[in-house]
């Protein structure tokens, strides 16, 4: 195996998840600013490549012409969920009020949106670009590269798909976090073959130790998912003129849950990062490791600016950045530490 053409594709990966990261920023712009209606049709923005920039270069009848174009799509797609046996949420987004509600033109919004759906496209060009390079490279050494980055252009294929759903169903809640998931999903794959750089050998205990980076993933999982609902039952509290604060405070349960696991994983991922230590002398191991407690402390700074902030902007863009790097570091730690060890 040539290393430096090895090294090469290691350093484009990293090219491709700095982008995907990046991408996940713009993401949470887009939802921190309202703009995810900035264009109401896929792929096309108001039935342009490249956006107006003023509503006098639109139809005087376009509210209601891609509304119309939205409940149509919607129809075609309650079909499939129908066909899977999932008949409440086929009916759901077909008949839900806001399913209806027509988009009225803002040029912010608009070109936000652009732009995110223009960043999303030269991400996706270059997740392609990473799976042609390991097929050439790598399709016998390392077939894994090849199956890893094949995978990222199949998913990344689903998330172009799953987008043209988010706004056809006017940012359905179940849809937007699958497609907030989804781009953790393709931000690990990408990074996988950073996983190889150093043997697993490297590791000095035996595995029962790891079984805490289990742990950790599955509490990571957790964290998430109770993240999203808080999301989910925030979106439905923001019609209302309550402060902040107040407002999660309104969420209850999950929220309170949600702030009492932040502290809980900054002490364990603390006590794992001291444990790394004496478990291996892998660098980009115990790399991954410390970058879990420092993204759980800037999402719990992240945290706090919502709560007392008014939901600033920037506060919710951060946090969902600094969510994206705490999953993608627990499942490397998860998959160098635990699935890949020799």
């Amino acid at each position: 195996m040539n290393g430096k053409l090895e090294l090469r594709y290691i350093k484009y990966s990293q090219l491709v998840l700095a982008v995907v990261f990046f991408l996940i920023f713009v993401g949470g712009i887009v939802r921190t600013t309202g703009s995810g209606m900035g264009c109401p049709d896929w792929p096309k923005c108001f039935g342009l490549w490249i956006p107006p920039t003023c509503s006098c270069e639109l139809p005087a009848n376009y509210k209601e012409d891609f509304t119309k174009k939205r409940i149509d799509k919607n129809k075609r797609v309650a079909k499939i969920f129908r066909a899977l046996g999932n008949d409440q949420y086929a009916q759901e987004i077909v008949t839900h009020p806001v399913i209806a509600q027509e988009q009225t033109f803002n040029v912010w919004q608009t070109w936000t949106e652009y732009i995110n759906r223009l960043v999303g496209a030269i991400t996706g060009l270059l997740i392609f670009i990473q799976f042609l390079f390991a097929l050439k490279a790598f399709r016998k050494e390392k077939p894994l590269f090849v199956l890893w980055s094949f995978l990222a252009v199949v998913i990344t294929g689903f998330q172009a798909f799953l987008g043209s759903l988010v706004v056809s169903t006017n940012l359905n809640a179940s849809m937007l976090n699958a497609h907030f998931f989804l781009a953790f999903a393709i931000a690990v794959l990408v990074a996988m073959p950073l996983l190889t750089q150093k043997s697993g050998a490297t590791f000095l205990r035996d595995r029962k130790s790891f079984l805490f980076f289990v742990v950790l993933f599955l509490a990571a999982c957790f964290q998430i998912s109770l993240g999203t609902e808080v999301r989910i039952e925030l979106k439905e509290l923001l019609q209302t003129a309550l402060p902040s604060s107040e407002l999660f405070e309104r969420v209850g349960t999950p929220f309170f849950v949600h702030r009492t696991s932040t502290i809980f994983l900054l002490f364990f991922s603390v006590y794992l990062v001291r444990l790394g230590k004496q478990l291996t002398i892998d660098g980009v191991f115990l790399f991954w490791l410390f970058c879990i407690p420092t993204s759980v402390v800037l999402q719990g700074l992240t945290g706090v600016g919502m709560v007392y902030g008014g939901l600033a902007a920037w506060a919710q863009m951060f946090h969902v950045l600094f969510a994206s790097l705490f999953f993608v570091s627990v499942t490397n730690v998860l998959i160098r530490g635990v699935i890949l060890r020799r």
